[in-house]
């Protein structure tokens, strides 16, 4: 039987999931929101206070442009951990300013087809937290009627992005300009 250490699996407590992802956070949104004080952004997302924010409505547009990608998600503890940092931020923007008026199940599927990225080695731990996420999706709707689960297939993938081989050369062009593609979307 082989140890969870042996395969580079790991178990992240979630205080320290949460942390990481809200310094991440903070680094994103002080490089994209240049006229907001470090202070403010530092408060908005540790405290969910964004009542000192200059423009909301800018915020919000930096917090769903944002994409996020575990090169190694395993069952996808960061993803999550992402996924309700970002719920959690958005929220308190509509509560506060009335910005982001979708429902909380569409605010959580937008964030997971548009800003949650990972790949992992393991196609067991990929499909778990595929699995994760959709369950937490799940939870968020209300009514008798729910629409099919998102297809998260290239958004949670099964590869190896850290020693994977390199493109070739027709695959670098290929690279390249989706790269560019997704430098532009910022």
């Amino acid at each position: 039987v082989t140890g969870w250490h042996e395969t580079g699996s790991y178990y992240t407590p979630k205080p320290i999931v949460s942390f990481m992802c809200r310094e991440a956070l903070k680094g994103y949104l002080k490089a994209n929101l240049p006229k907001e004080k470090p202070e403010t952004i530092a408060s908005f997302v540790d405290e969910h206070q964004p009542g000192g924010l200059r423009d909301a409505e800018s915020a919000l547009e930096v917090l769903r442009r944002i994409r996020v990608c575990d090169p190694a998600c395993g069952s996808g503890a960061y993803l999550l951990g992402m996924l309700h940092e970002l719920m959690d931020l958005r929220s308190c923007l509509f509560k506060t300013t009335q910005v982001d008026s979708i429902s909380s199940y569409n605010r959580k599927l937008e964030i997971i087809q548009r800003s949650l990225y990972g790949v992992d080695l393991d196609p067991f731990a990929v499909n778990i937290a595929r699995l994760r996420l959709w369950l937490s999706l799940a939870v968020e709707f209300d009514g008798d009627d729910p629409p099919p689960l998102p297809n998260l297939k290239f958004e949670i993938e099964q590869g190896d992005s850290v020693s994977g081989p390199g493109p070739q050369p027709a695959q670098g062009l290929m690279r390249d300009m989706v790269v560019r593609q997704f430098s532009e979307a910022k």
